[in-house]
């Protein structure tokens, strides 16, 4: 029988970006495995074929198909949990699905629910963060590629010039509203509107852009523009290894406003260098 699955692609495809940001995209995965912790209330790992989709519900969800049913002891130790008691990281369970282009998807911190009926045992749940690694080719530049949800308003000196004509001579320049760019700790960073996005790209030399960089990046943005900042697609290349990370946006608005968080808290030097003084 001929595999469904593929030789591993990096990344994710435009198609597959653009059903992302649709709210259509649907991952299909010949081999899923549910792995439970060490203090979970299933005990054996779970497998078999399934899917996971990411809706216009804002929601990461997964369905899996187990491979000859589910064990009815443990789904009896599932369903007599206590009600209102804390749950640790031991007692959830991580999932490993391998989709049809090859590429190994992981989820954390999942806490299935099991459906058993006469069509079959289904396992179903929720994903807070959809994460896949790679290793890729040494490169001299690390690069940075995030989507976050709504049009960021820029400051006026990060705007990128436009020069426009008129009779076909250059008559002069004007600030884009939709593009701006600055630098930073060598790490050049662009920004673009894109339908009701904001596109983010950044390069810097290698093992230039690390993990810690990226949170300030994300901190400073939202202290300047006074909004609130949530990625829904990180795509980063350091060092040789590649990093996708995929969550739903808890909003799709742009809706700019001081939040709690950014209230209380004083811009340092850094934030205003990297964004300007709005």
């Amino acid at each position: 029988m001929k595999s469904t699955i593929q030789a591993p692609q990096p990344g994710l495809s435009k198609a597959e970006i653009d059903q992302l940001l649709a709210g259509q995209l649907v991952l299909h995965c010949p081999d899923m495995r549910l792995v439970p912790g060490s203090h979970a209330a299933i005990k054996s790992s779970i497998e078999g074929p399934g899917t996971i989709r990411l809706s216009h519900s804002e929601e990461i969800t997964y369905t899996l198909y187990p491979k000859g049913g589910l064990c009815q002891s443990e789904l009896m130790a599932v369903h007599a949990m206590e009600a209102g008691k804390l749950i640790g990281a031991d007692e959830m369970c991580q999932l490993f699905a391998v989709d049809t282009c090859g590429r190994t998807w992981i989820a954390d911190g999942l806490l299935p629910d099991f459906e058993h009926g006469p069509g079959g045992d289904v396992v179903r749940g929720r994903i807070a963060e959809l994460e896949l690694r790679a290793e890729t080719a040494a490169e001299q530049h690390d690069t940075l590629e995030m989507i976050l949800p709504g049009r960021i308003r820029f400051s006026p000196n990060t705007s990128r010039k436009e020069t426009f004509e008129i009779a076909g001579e250059q008559r002069g320049y004007r600030l884009s509203l939709d593009m701006a760019q600055t630098e930073v700790c060598g790490i050049k960073l662009e920004f673009s509107h894109q339908d009701q996005v904001t596109r983010v790209w950044g390069s810097a030399p290698r093992a230039g852009i690390r993990a810690e960089m990226i949170d300030a990046i994300l901190e400073s943005l939202a202290i300047v523009t006074a909004s609130e900042v949530h990625w829904f697609l990180l795509d980063h290349i350091s060092d040789g290894a590649r990093r996708i990370r995929v969550r739903m946006p808890r909003s799709r608005v742009d809706a700019s406003r001081v939040g709690p968080p950014i209230a209380i808290r004083i811009p340092s030097p850094a934030s205003w260098d990297l964004f300007g003084k709005c």
